[in-house]
């Protein structure tokens, strides 16, 4: 049995807890007027158990993101002035996404309103989307002027080492999704 990498590990965790949500959700509607107390319970649990999931989850995402980066590093050979000046690249991304933080809050509160209707409404998930499309975008060139200025600090024979970890990266991403 293969062990399981950690996106694939928090892929799970995400889709087992929805799930156990869901069904949660489900009794506590088939309780409905009889007993209130237990379907207001099962809503206020189901909230704390969604956040302690989503807290593990971010928590598991950053040691993940530092050990790839650390890793990176080392294969670079980077200095520990060009590592200082990652961090401070990273730093200011994250600043900068900061901004954006509860938009995003209220774009996932409203998707899961509807991803979790007692019906599909396909036309408001595109209206939904398109109302964000400005802060995807601003989100997207945050990331990528972070990876440009990244780039931008490497040395030509770390710039050639990078492509060629790029694009074995790629072929693996590609080979394990059957493409």
């Amino acid at each position: 049995m293969k062990i399981l990498n950690n996106s694939k590990l928090a892929l799970l965790i995400a889709t087992l807890t929805v799930t156990s949500l869901t069904t949660a959700t489900a009794m506590a509607n088939q309780i409905g007027d009889k007993d209130t107390t237990m379907a207001t319970f099962n809503t206020q649990h189901q909230g704390q158990a969604h956040l302690n999931a989503t807290n593990k989850m971010q928590g598991m995402h950053k040691k993940m993101m530092k050990k790839r980066f650390m890793h990176v590093a080392k294969q670079l050979q980077l200095t520990s002035e060009q590592r200082q000046r990652a961090q401070q690249i990273f730093k200011n991304a994250k600043a900068e996404r900061e901004k954006y933080q509860p938009m995003m809050k209220a774009f996932h509160q409203t998707m899961q309103s509807l991803l979790t209707a007692s019906s599909f409404d396909g036309s408001a998930v595109l209206a939904l989307k398109e109302n964000y499309k400005s802060t995807f975008e601003q989100l997207g060139l945050i990331k990528a002027r972070s990876r440009f200025d990244l780039f931008a600090m490497l040395t030509n024979e770390q710039k050639d080492k990078w492509l060629i970890i790029q694009k074995k990266r790629q072929a693996n991403r590609m080979e394990h999704h059957g493409e």
